[in-house]
């Protein structure tokens, strides 16, 4: 137990290491919209945090660091009673909070993050609406437009996919033609004349969601 008493001492610190990062001063939500060149990546910078963000940050790692002292203290008292159930218990809740405060920092970042705007020839009805592109990847070749976007959304992952597997359809020339439903995922491939469509979702931070989307689309010379 004497190892998570001293992690509720460092990891806060580890963490908030990330929070003081500085980069170019951006209006918050700014749209990019850069000329991407041919087999080229781009990636959106993050604007500086405002000093409200920074002071809530901060009281958050301060409770954090609360929740996480006692939570080892709590074990210990657990443990010197022999109560394994009890100690179990305090097991995850020390790790909900670490996740906890993952989370937020999630939110603080995706707050901070620019979004580029929606590549020409891209379809526009595979970007979720409420989602900011925050990378491109040009990989377009004559006659073809073909891009990478990579999105990022805090809406609840299952609302996402509902929305995938409905709007596109909504208009005609898209089919889905396959997909797959993981724990932690989701993916699907579609089609319509002259195009060709990937969607990859997944977790990695909750309440965090990353979208991959691509799309192959002919364009007429």
């Amino acid at each position: 137990m004497k190892k998570i008493l001293s992690l509720s001492l460092i990891l806060p610190l580890f963490l908030f290491s990330g929070c003081t990062q500085t980069t170019e001063k951006t209006n918050e939500g700014e749209i990019i919209n850069t000329p991407i060149e041919k087999n080229t990546e781009v990636i959106a910078e993050e604007t500086t945090p405002t000093k409200k963000a920074e002071v809530d940050q901060l009281m958050k790692l301060l409770e954090t660091t609360q929740k996480l002292e006692e939570s080892g203290k709590a074990y210990e008292e657990a443990e010197k009673s022999g109560d394994s159930q009890a100690m179990a218990e305090e097991m995850v809740n020390f790790q909900d909070t670490i996740e906890e405060f993952a989370g937020s920092l999630a939110e603080q970042e995706y707050a901070q993050k620019k979004s580029f705007g929606i590549p020409q020839f891209f379809p526009n009805e595979l970007v979720y609406p409420n989602a900011k592109i925050v990378a491109i990847q040009n990989n377009s070749e004559t006659p073809f437009a073909d891009y990478t976007l990579t999105l990022e959304s805090l809406d609840d992952p299952d609302k996402i996919t509902e929305w995938y597997k409905t709007n596109p359809m909504s208009y005609d020339d898209w089919t889905i033609t396959s997909e797959s439903m993981l724990s932690e995922s989701y993916s699907m491939k579609l089609e319509k004349i002259g195009g060709q469509g990937d969607v990859y979702l997944s977790n990695p931070t909750p309440p965090l969601v990353r979208i991959e989307v691509s799309a192959r689309i002919t364009i007429a010379e």
